[in-house]
Order: structure tokens, then C-alpha cells, then sequence
């Protein structure tokens, strides 16, 4: 799995969960800006765990800033 792949990957789940919300986001946008609801952020961890078939635990889903960061956090998550 690459980095780039899993990047536009996320991306696109972010995208589909808050349409019109995301049309400023690119990889190094800060998420918090977003003004996400536990909803949001229930389905988009959701999303993620299916597609890479991992856990994400909530504090640690808070700590990540950009899609870089939750990219990193993915591949570091799926090596294990």
C-alpha cells in the first residue's frame, strides 16, 4: 500500500461524508476547521476502518490534524 494511494483514498472518504463542506480541503488542511460532528467523524472512522481493515481508537483520531497525518497513522495501523 502507498502513501499517495492511501492519501487519495482518504480524501475521497472525507469528500463523500461532507460534500459542499469539503471543497477547501487538500491533503494539508488542518480537519479541525471543518467543524466535524460526532456523526462525521463516526462515519468517517467507520469508512476507514472497512476500507484498511483497522481500528482507529478516538483518542488518537483526535490528535490527527491533516489527511498527512492520518495517512501516516493508517499505514503505521495496517503494518502491525
Amino acid at each position: 500500500m502507498n502513501r499517495q494511494t492511501v492519501l487519495e483514498e482518504l480524501m475521497l472518504i472525507v469528500k463523500n461524508q461532507l460534500g459542499d463542506r469539503a471543497k477547501s480541503i487538500n491533503y494539508d488542511f488542518n480537519v479541525s476547521q471543518i467543524n466535524l460532528d460526532s456523526l462525521d467523524i463516526s462515519i468517517i472512522i467507520a469508512a476507514v476502518e472497512e476500507k484498511y481493515d483497522c481500528t482507529i481508537r478516538m483518542d488518537d483520531f483526535i490528535k490527527l490534524k491533516t489527511l498527512h497525518d492520518f495517512a501516516n497513522y493508517i499505514l503505521n495501523e495496517v503494518k502491525q
